[in-house]
């Protein structure tokens, strides 16, 4: 089990301060890291990645923003995923 991210812009210093942070707390968890997908704060762009994750298991998607977050879960609900939101 491990926590994907769904990062904003490289050359935002706000998202590379998310993406280091989970990267490090999964290092410290001992979770497998997988590569963070990126976005550009936009729903829009980061729906065709919430559609490729919805073909894998899931234990959790981190998002770096409320707009990101909605755009996964609408990718995740057009493909026929239930998402527990907390």
């Amino acid at each position: 089990h491990t926590v994907w991210h769904i990062a904003g812009p490289e050359d935002s210093p706000a998202a590379e301060v998310r993406r280091t942070t989970w990267e490090a707390n999964l290092r410290t968890a001992g979770a497998p890291l997988p590569p963070a997908l990126r976005g550009d704060w936009s729903p829009e762009s980061v729906y065709a990645l919430g559609s490729a994750l919805a073909k894998d298991p899931l234990t959790a998607i981190f998002a770096a923003n409320d707009q990101m977050a909605l755009g996964v879960l609408r990718a995740l609900d057009d493909a026929g995923r239930d998402v527990p939101v907390t």
